[in-house]
């Protein structure tokens, strides 16, 4: 997800920062979906074939108690039901994993081909979401579960104030008007990259090409009137995008 072309436009308004050495004692959202997808896909042999999410929900709380060790007051936020006006483009992606799925069992058990495979064929499943939870609420990890995809939920927790930072792969949360998003995110290290609004609206005002806008223009109408109201208010807008948001 996000906008073609939209990071590099930006790269003189971000910084790099370290999420585990600079954020102690600020409240942090995550996109908790892209951690349950990099892990299932890393333990694809056991999610897929098997079921099994144990050590796929182990992976999931230590990565958070991480954040937790830093200082890092993490809230993990899930997806909930699926967005109907995707439902053409989930049903793309169903299609796609059962080919890979199917392209498996070609594979010996085991065989980095039979591993690749079942990587295509993830899916984030109701019993995978529950293991996580259960392990979260047993670790004592804060988390919620969003009533659509968690987009909407985390710009809403940072409209309010209730958080300091969303961390997410979607450069959507720009767009959307988080104020500081933190993508390209590296677990091992801590490193990511902070876009802030006020910063990013800067140099486009300095800018004047109207690059910003055309960027988001031309991947669909949906998020262009937030980027509109911050331009036309100097930057200091809190627009609602007709999310649905709770």
């Amino acid at each position: 997800m996000g906008i073609t072309g939209l990071l590099p436009l930006l790269a003189d308004a971000s910084q790099q920062i370290n999420v585990f050495e600079e954020l102690r004692g600020k409240c942090l959202a995550s996109d908790a979906f892209v951690w349950l997808h990099l892990l299932a896909t890393l333990y694809a042999d056991e999610v897929v074939e098997n079921q099994q999410y144990d050590r796929l929900a182990a992976a999931f709380v230590r990565r958070g108690r991480r954040f937790l060790a830093a200082g890092v007051d993490l809230v993990h936020v899930f997806d909930g039901k699926p967005v109907p006006a995707k439902a053409e483009t989930a049903q793309g992606r169903r299609e796609r994993r059962a080919k890979a799925l199917a392209e498996a069992q070609g594979f010996e058990p085991g065989t980095d081909g039979h591993h690749k495979a079942l990587a295509a064929a993830v899916s984030i499943t109701p019993g995978m979401v529950a293991a996580v939870l259960t392990a979260l609420r047993t670790d004592g990890q804060r988390y919620m579960v969003a009533p659509y995809e968690a987009d909407s939920q985390l710009r809403l927790l940072d409209q309010l104030g209730i958080v300091d930072y969303v961390l997410s792969v979607d450069s959507d949360m720009i767009v959307l008007g988080v104020r500081r998003a933190l993508l390209k995110f590296k677990h091992n290290t801590g490193a990511a990259v902070l876009f802030e609004q006020e910063a990013i609206f800067s140099q486009e005002e300095e800018r004047e090409d109207g690059s910003l806008l055309a960027a988001c223009q031309r991947a669909g109408p949906c998020p262009l009137p937030i980027v509109q109201a911050r331009r036309i208010n100097g930057g200091t807008s809190r627009c609602s995008s007709g999310s649905s948001l709770a």
